[in-house]
């Protein structure tokens, strides 16, 4: 068995490693320096048709001649214009093998694209041939291409061949159509790889879209859904202008398809001014900000409803401008939020201050016609979209959660308020109630003495009538009327009322049952009394007495009766008044009656009340309040007829033992 050294085993290590280096530096050297065919475009130019005249083959002629304007190879944009251009190119194969190639735009979708193509030795006079349209009335699924970014078919270029390409090229609104040249293989594989990026970036876009929803359902706040509704509004903005709104959610409305970016944008602008007016915070929130914020809400929507009747390219340039204004709007409404704790929300704020005037410089950038790159314009759109989502969302997070830690406090403090309120309402309702019984106790007895005060002075009346009448003596009639009055006065004001200490009810003196006696005793006695008031007034007082015997307290009918006697006394105007009974089942009606004028029925309800009275009469207005209060106190049922000019009638019935 041989053995080698280790010396010798490295050196045939190194020997066999430079063996290898050297023949792949040969293969190298025998390699082709280029596998691809030198295919490129050349003589880039453009002529603007404005009236829409000339024909391919007038184009061409003028554009070989050198009338056109040259541009920059792969890239066309003129801003923002409603007209039509011819744009040619050259193509040729500079190479020793045959070229496939095609077109491709960077657009989804043109009003008006047509391509003609021509040998480039064919006379001057030659025609070119249609090589590829589309326009605004082809519906998705009639294009000659599933590929969303439109595309001419592939052509071949033969060794040493050179092809001219003349482009019919309609614009509305924006002329940007970067036009390149590509080999089919590489176009296809970046459609597929764009395809992926969308649909990352779509599905993202709608999960945050959710969140922001559910956030505004979880904190019931109405900002949060006004704005995911916004940002909804936005995302279809951006699905409409990359042509995957075209390709999936409207294929068969080719023509809503012109409109729909620009209206959707408008739509989403004018819903950005509505939300900003509504949730700007104090102290940002001067009158005319918001009557400005209102005007531009309404002029946005105007202009979105016109879109298809105004000058597209105009209106595309004002749709910029409102943008511009809706993002100062929405940038300051964020500020409003986070400048009442700035401190706490270092981080939105600084995120606030980066991404908002970075997106209004490439806004900017792209209105004024500065030319940004391709990438920078495509993903500028999408990482727009989800920076100010997240920013509004954070935005929203941190302004809801420091309103809830104050609507907190604010609770806190209110509950602690409240129970000092609770306690210190208890304690004045406890002295409102005291009060309140008080007052009714001293207006129960304000009334009793009021009314003690009227029945007072019929006795008092009668008197003075009877020392008017003539010289007392002892045993006459004038003595036994006098009698009658004092006793009455000491019934009056015999044993004290009782008031009940939580009602102040007044119960009245004299309340317990005393012995049967007859009616006519009451009635005799209320005649003597009142005889001589009758007799001065010219007033002739008649009495039938009755001798069915009662229960009720003598002085509650008295003072009844007497008040009924008195008043119609007042009023019989030198007439008659008749005070009489009539057995009636149950009991006896007592009744006062007189031919004087006579009681209204709609005076009558009004009389029943105290302190009301009549026009000629001279009281307080209690006589007939008395006599209803007591009657309905007693139980007794009291009713009253009257008849204008033939006189009234009081009733009063009384039952028997």
């Amino acid at each position: 068995m041989l053995r080698h050294s280790p010396k010798r085993t490295q050196k045939t290590s190194s020997c066999r490693l430079l063996g290898t280096l050297l023949l792949a530096l040969c293969c190298v050297a025998a390699a082709p320096v280029s596998a691809a065919p030198p295919v490129q475009a050349t003589q880039w130019a453009y002529l603007e048709d404005a009236a829409g005249t000339l024909a391919p083959g007038e184009a061409l002629a003028m554009l070989r001649a050198g009338q056109g304007r040259p541009f920059d190879a792969g890239r066309f944009s003129l801003g923002n214009r409603d007209s039509r251009f011819w744009l040619y190119a050259r193509v040729g194969n500079g190479g020793v093998a045959a070229a496939r190639r095609l077109f491709a735009f960077g657009i989804p979708y043109r009003r008006h694209l047509q391509v003609f193509t021509l040998a480039a030795g064919a006379e001057p006079g030659a025609v070119p041939t249609p090589f590829f349209r589309t326009g605004q009335w082809e519906r998705y699924a009639q294009r000659s291409s599933r590929a969303l970014t439109l595309h001419t078919p592939v052509f071949e270029l033969a060794p040493g061949e050179t092809r001219e390409f003349l482009f019919d090229y309609h614009t509305r609104g924006a002329t940007f159509m970067p036009v390149t040249l590509q080999a089919p293989q590489m176009f296809f594989a970046a459609q597929q790889r764009d395809e992926v990026r969308a649909a990352y970036f779509y599905a993202a876009a709608v999960v945050l879209l959710v969140v922001f929803f559910m956030f505004g359902l979880a904190m019931r706040d109405r900002y949060a859904l006004g704005y995911a509704g916004m940002y909804s509004l936005g995302l279809l903005f951006v699905a409409a202008i990359e042509g995957y709104g075209y390709r999936y959610l409207w294929p068969d409305l080719p023509l809503w398809n012109q409109y729909a970016s620009l209206f959707l944008l408008l739509l989403a602008i004018a819903y950005s001014f509505a939300l900003a007016h509504l949730a700007l915070a104090p102290p940002l929130r001067p009158p005319w900000l918001l009557r400005g914020l209102r005007l531009l809400a309404l002029l946005a929507a105007a202009c979105a409803l016109g879109c298809s009747t105004l000058p597209f390219a105009l209106l595309v340039d004002f749709a910029g401008l409102l943008l511009l204004l809706a993002m100062l709007a929405q940038l300051l409404t964020v500020c409003s939020w986070l400048g009442q704790a700035v401190t706490r929300n270092l981080l939105s704020v600084a995120a606030t201050l980066v991404i908002v005037p970075l997106s209004l410089v490439l806004l900017v950038l792209t209105q004024i016609g500065v030319d940004l790159p391709d990438l920078v314009l495509l993903y500028s759109v999408r990482a727009g979209f989800f920076a100010a989502t997240l920013l509004t969302l954070g935005a929203l997070s941190i302004h809801v959660l420091a309103l809830q830690y104050d609507h907190e406090q604010s609770l806190e403090t209110a509950l602690v308020a409240a129970r000092r309120d609770a306690q210190l309402s208890r304690e004045l309702y406890e002295s409102r109630r005291e009060y309140e019984r008080v007052q009714r106790v001293a207006e129960r007895w304000q009334r009793h003495y009021a009314e003690t005060s009227h029945d007072i002075r019929q006795p008092l009346l009668s008197m003075r009538a009877a020392l008017a009448g003539g010289e007392l003596r002892a045993g006459s009639e004038q003595w036994d009327n006098l009698a009658r009055a004092l006793d009455y006065l000491e019934a009056l004001s015999g044993p004290g009322a009782e008031v009940h200490p939580d009602t102040g009810e007044v119960a009245q003196p004299g309340a317990a049952l005393e012995e049967p006696y007859p009616a006519s005793l009451v009635i005799d006695t209320i005649t003597r009394m009142f005889s001589d008031e009758a007799r001065a007034r010219g007033v002739r007082l008649r009495a039938h007495g009755s001798s069915f015997r009662l229960q009720v307290t003598p002085l509650v009918l008295m003072r009844i009766l007497s008040n009924l006697v008195a008043n119609a006394i007042a009023h019989a105007g030198g007439g008659e008044v008749l005070l009489g009974c009539r057995r009636r089942a149950g009991g006896l009606r007592f009744d006062v009656i007189d031919n004087g004028p006579g009681i209204p029925a709609a005076e009558l309800r009004r009389l029943q009340r105290p302190y009301e009275k009549g026009n000629a009469s001279q009281g307080e207005g209690l006589g007939l309040a008395i006599c209803w209060q007591l009657a309905a106190g007693h139980g007794l049922d009291m009713g009253v007829q009257s008849a204008r000019g033939r006189g009234t009638r009081f009733s009063l019935f009384v039952p028997g033992v």
